[in-house]
């Protein structure tokens, strides 16, 4: 007799079968435990970034989604909160195109239907001013009635300013040359008396394309505005340098009061302004900001409480294209 019994070998068998079995289902069991954290791991970033684009959608502006990683979802998370904060800015700007393409349309309106009276209360005032004796008691009240007249007719002025059609009559600037000119024009009024102007020039700064009649307006608002911040006197600092060879970037800081951080945002609305009661119209940085639009450029300010304002100016070296014809700007085309 040769061999072994059958019930011995399909006792084997079975054996090996079941240890088979239990094997694969704790290979199964561990392949789960490993996988559902790492699965975890893999889409809960996904659902954040769905359910954020949800929001966004929504118009939630404030949205965003943590960076866990280093991997190929945390670049994906950083870059939707780039473009968040890109979309938001844009919002921001395009708003505020818009509120002062429609406070152009109403300062224009507005501004001549006043002009007339105006003018006819000042010519009968300033008519009666001069047949007054010496001695007459109306004779100051008639001095006041022309001051404030005059004043009215500057702020209709500036509206009209504000509100006009601008053409950019870009040509050939040398920036540092138009600064000094605005430097030398400002520097004689009382209010720049203790004031020192520095100026960091940087020597490879190129000529740049622009109007150089409206960015003298923008840096003599600018200059006015830091002497003012300063009473009793301080420091305007001018700085400027090339960004790189399509940009450049001016700077006007001073040392005076500083702007509240709720006000920063309102800086360039129309008719907002810091000064007391009858010394600005709050036109001026409405107009340096259109004016800053109209050459595509850029313009930006950071404040300190006590410690100064700094306003930062970007332009563009080439505005126009060779042969390329500035076009007719309006407060409307500043939308775009």
């Amino acid at each position: 007799y040769v061999g072994a019994r059958e019930s011995t070998f399909q006792a084997l068998v079975h054996s090996f079968s079941n240890r088979v079995a239990i094997i694969a289902l704790i290979c199964v069991v561990l392949a789960g435990v490993i996988a559902v954290p790492i699965a975890q791991f893999i889409t809960y970033p996904i659902a954040e970034l769905v359910e954020a684009t949800r929001r966004l959608a929504q118009g939630d502006m404030t949205v965003r989604v943590p960076v866990y990683s280093q991997g190929e979802l945390a670049v994906l998370g950083q870059s939707f909160n780039i473009m968040v904060e890109t979309l938001h800015q844009t919002q921001q700007e395009l708003l505020h195109k818009e509120k002062l393409a429609s406070m152009g349309q109403l300062a224009a309106g507005v501004a001549h239907e006043i002009n007339n009276p105006l003018g006819t209360i000042l010519l009968f005032s300033d008519v009666m001013y001069k047949e007054a004796s010496e001695d007459d008691p109306r004779r100051d009240d008639l001095k006041m009635i022309i001051n404030e007249t005059t004043r009215c007719r500057t702020i209709v002025a500036d509206l009209l300013n504000f509100a006009r059609q601008q053409e950019v009559l870009a040509q050939e600037t040398n920036v540092h040359a138009l600064l000094e000119q605005v430097v030398e024009g400002v520097s004689h009024q009382p209010s720049f008396e203790g004031v020192e102007i520095v100026r960091q020039f940087s020597p490879d700064l190129p000529t740049i394309q622009a109007d150089p009649a409206q960015l003298q307006q923008v840096f003599v608002n600018l200059l006015n505005n830091a002497a003012e911040a300063m009473e009793g006197g301080g420091t305007i600092t001018l700085v400027t340098r090339p960004v790189n060879s399509r940009w450049v970037e001016i700077k006007v800081s001073d040392t005076g009061c500083g702007i509240l951080e709720e006000n920063l945002g309102k800086l360039f609305t129309p008719f907002f302004t810091t000064k007391p009661l009858g010394k600005g119209t709050g036109l001026g940085l409405s107009l340096v900001y259109g004016i800053i639009k109209m050459h595509r450029g850029q313009i930006a300010v950071q404040s300190q409480v006590g410690q100064g304002t700094t306003f930062t100016v970007t332009l563009l070296v080439r505005l126009f294209e060779e042969g390329q014809v500035a076009p007719v700007s309006t407060p409307a085309d500043v939308i775009a």
